[in-house]
């Protein structure tokens, strides 16, 4: 009689562990997809009731808010402001530098006045190194509720790099304000 080599038993034992093995890890990964993808549907549910239920509380405070603001509205006479007091009644123009930085070939300055009118501004840089002084003019562009100041100022005219100060002064609707800044370059 022939005898079988001992070897292929042995292997097939090999290959019917790796595929055992193989079969439980690809049971595990669908198990913990299902799983996964489960928590998420469910979590998109809970979160899309959730808005849901938030908005309609959003929605019912602000019908009772407006309600309440037009009664003041009313018993006051005027129109209600919502941010704050009107910038528009100040002795004083204010404002921001939104940016000033270099851009391309030039320095760029934007500034934000807080109030809409019409008018210049006149920007003023001077050098914390050199002492050299610029001058600009230029008109405020108006926007819906501000005004803004632009000026792109050329690199060519500008002789230091290091800290420069801005100082913008901003002349409109018989009022004056002045805004400072300071950038590097």
């Amino acid at each position: 009689m022939e005898q079988r080599p001992k070897c292929r038993t042995i292997g097939r034992r090999r290959n019917y562990g790796k595929i055992v093995f193989a079969v439980i890890v690809i049971l595990v990964i669908v198990i913990v997809g299902f799983f996964l993808i489960k928590g998420m549907v469910e979590g998109q549910s809970q979160q899309t009731d959730d808005i849901q239920s938030s908005s309609n509380e959003e929605k019912q405070e602000s019908t009772t808010n407006n309600q309440e603001e037009s009664q003041r509205e009313k018993e006051k006479g005027s129109v209600a402001q919502y941010e704050g007091p009107d910038v528009n009644t100040y002795e004083n123009l204010t404002g921001f530098i939104n940016y000033a930085g270099v851009v391309d070939s030039n320095l760029a300055i934007r500034a934000t006045i807080s109030q809409q009118v019409t008018g210049t501004c006149k920007i003023t840089l001077k050098s914390a190194v050199s002492g050299q002084t610029l001058d600009y003019e230029a008109q405020l562009e108006s926007g819906p509720s501000t005004s803004f100041c632009v000026q792109d100022v050329p690199l060519g005219d500008i002789k230091t790099n290091g800290k420069w100060t801005i100082s913008i002064v901003v002349e409109g609707n018989n009022k004056s304000g002045i805004i400072t800044g300071e950038t590097s370059i």
